[in-house]
C-alpha cells in the first residue's frame, strides 16, 4: 500500500440542476469534460441494498417497503435542452446521468460511460414517481460499456417513462445485465407514446445476470402501432451467458411494438419474452418485420408454431402466476440464420451485413470515443 495512489470519493452529486412546474431550468451546454469520482452512501444505512432493476427496496412507516432508483451522480430535473456532448463518466459510484421530473428536449451525444457503479442513461418518470411529461430526449452517438460495477441490476441506458425519445447509434457492451431497457418500473400506462430504439449496436450483455437483454421492453409503448414503440435497424449479438437473456426481449405487459429490420444472433433467445396473463398484463400487438436472427431458444422452453422463446404457464398448477401465451404477433419477412455458425452466415447476408455495418456510433464519432 505504500505504492498505491488511492482516490476516496466524498460528493454523491457533481452536477445537479432542478427547475420549477412551469419554470424549467433550460438551455445548458456540457462539452468535452471529464465527470469523475463520486460515491453513494445510501447502501451503507442500515436497510442496506435489497436491489432490482437499478431500483432498491426501503423501508417505510407501517411496514411496507417502496421502491426508490439509484440517482444519477450527475442529474438534471424538471430540465429543457441541456446538451451532454463529448464527455467522459467514470468512477462513479451511482447512475451516471438522470434527466427526469418532466425533462425534455436534451440532448446526449457522443459521451463514454465506463466503470460506474449502476446504470449509464436514466431517464423518464423515474420510481418512486409515477406521473410525468419527459418528451423529445435524444440519445445518441454514446458508448457505455463495464457499468453496473457494483449494482449489477443495471442497463445501459434505461428509459423509465416517456414520449417521442430517440435513443440510436449507440453501442453498449460488457454490461452484468441489460443493454437498453424501455419500459416503466411498475406497470404504468398512458404514459409512453412513439419512442424510437434505431441503430444501436448491443453485445455482451447479461454477463452476471439472467431474464435480462440486450434490448428489453416492457408496459404499455402506446396506443397503436402508428403511437407505439418502434425497434429498428439494431445489431444485437453474442450474449450467450446462463439460462435465459433475450436478445429483443418484450417482456410482461409489452404491448404496441414493431421490430423491423434489426439483426440478433448468438443470444441464448433471440426474441420473446413472459407473457404475463394475470392482471391483465399479457404481450400483445408486437409485430416483426425484416428481420434477420438466429431464432435460437433454450432447451427448457419448447417451441411454439411461430418463432421465439415464449415460456408456457404452468398448467399443472393453478396458483402458478408464471408465464402465458403472447396475444396478436406478426412475423413478415423474417429471415432465419444457421444457428451453427450465424456471425458467418450473417457476413453473407447483405441485409444482415448492413444492419451490422450501420449500427452504433456513426464513424465521425468512433475516434473521438476511444472506439477501435
Amino acid at each position: 500500500m505504500r505504492r498505491a495512489r488511492v482516490v476516496a470519493p466524498v460528493l454523491e452529486s457533481l452536477v445537479t440542476g432542478s427547475g420549477r412546474p412551469g419554470r424549467p431550468l433550460h438551455d445548458i451546454g456540457f462539452r468535452g469534460l471529464t465527470f469523475a469520482y463520486a460515491t453513494w452512501l445510501a447502501p451503507s444505512e442500515p436497510a442496506g441494498f435489497p436491489a432490482a432493476w437499478s431500483m432498491y427496496l426501503r423501508p417505510r412507516k407501517g411496514g411496507d417497503a417502496r421502491l426508490l432508483t439509484v440517482p444519477g451522480t450527475v442529474a438534471f430535473r424538471t430540465a429543457e435542452r441541456i446538451t451532454f456532448e463529448g464527455n467522459r463518466f467514470t468512477h462513479l459510484g451511482a447512475q451516471a446521468l438522470e434527466l427526469s421530473e418532466n425533462s425534455s428536449h436534451n440532448v446526449v451525444d457522443g459521451n463514454v460511460i465506463s466503470d460506474v457503479s449502476d446504470g449509464g442513461i436514466l431517464m423518464g418518470v423515474v420510481p418512486p414517481d409515477q406521473r410525468g411529461t419527459n418528451r423529445g430526449n435524444r440519445i445518441t452517438n454514446n458508448w457505455i460499456h463495464h457499468i453496473g460495477a457494483e449494482y449489477h441490476a443495471a442497463s445501459g441506458i434505461w428509459d423509465t417513462a416517456t414520449q417521442e425519445t430517440t435513443i440510436a447509434h449507440n453501442q453498449v457492451n460488457d454490461v452484468p445485465y441489460s443493454g437498453v431497457l424501455s419500459g416503466p418500473g411498475d406497470d404504468l400506462r398512458g404514459i409512453m407514446h412513439r419512442n424510437r430504439i434505431l441503430d444501436n449496436r448491443v453485445y455482451a450483455t447479461n454477463r452476471l445476470l439472467e431474464d435480462g437483454g440486450g434490448i428489453y421492453l416492457r408496459g404499455e409503448q402506446g396506443n397503436s402501432f402508428a403511437d407505439g414503440a418502434v425497434i429498428s435497424g439494431n445489431a444485437v449479438t453474442d450474449s450467450k451467458y446462463g439460462d435465459w437473456n433475450v436478445g429483443i426481449y418484450t417482456d410482461d405487459s409489452t404491448n404496441w411494438v414493431t421490430v423491423d429490420r434489426n439483426t440478433v444472433y448468438n443470444y441464448v433467445a433471440s426474441i420473446g419474452g413472459c407473457s404475463e396473463e394475470w392482471g391483465n398484463r399479457p404481450v400483445q400487438n408486437v409485430r416483426y418485420r425484416g428481420n434477420v436472427w438466429d431464432d435460437t431458444v433454450p432447451a427448457w422452453v419448447e417451441r411454439r408454431e411461430y418463432p421465439g422463446a415464449w415460456p408456457p404457464a404452468n398448467k399443472q398448477d393453478p396458483d402458478d402466476k408464471g408465464c402465458g401465451d403472447p396475444h396478436g404477433l406478426a412475423f413478415t419477412d423474417n429471415t432465419l440464420l444457421p444457428p451453427r455458425n450465424p456471425g458467418l452466415a450473417c457476413a453473407t447476408n447483405t441485409a444482415c451485413a448492413a444492419v451490422l455495418t450501420k449500427a452504433g456510433p456513426l464513424p465521425s464519432y468512433r475516434q473521438g470515443l476511444g472506439m477501435p
